[in-house]
């Protein structure tokens, strides 16, 4: 079953109130790197807590061993944690950067 874009562009316009569906289209997709933006600091927020320290601080850290403070956590869970903690750092800006290029 194929769906008629005149029949979207209908129910996007009077329907739901936008102009146009490029209109539709741009506020959607701002939701949903807006979604993954906060989804990505929330991350980012539960490693801080977690290890008590920025990403910066635990990279310098998690190499020692016999550090006090991570000593409680494994390393297989350390090195998982590093992963993912650097990949929501580098993806932060990404969706911030898209963020604002929508906002325009």
């Amino acid at each position: 079953m194929t769906i008629e874009h005149a029949f979207l562009e209908d129910i996007v316009q009077k329907e739901f109130g936008f102009s146009s569906m490029d209109a539709f289209v741009k506020q959607q997709t701002y939701c949903i790197f807006q979604q993954r933006f906060d989804e990505t600091q929330a991350i980012i927020a539960r490693y801080e807590t977690k290890y008590g320290m920025n990403l910066t601080g635990f990279q310098e850290r998690v190499v020692n061993a016999d550090d006090e403070l991570l000593r409680p956590f494994g390393i297989i869970e350390k090195e998982d944690d590093l992963m993912d903690w650097e990949f929501q750092d580098h993806a932060l800006p990404y969706y911030q950067q898209r963020l604002q290029q929508l906002s325009a």
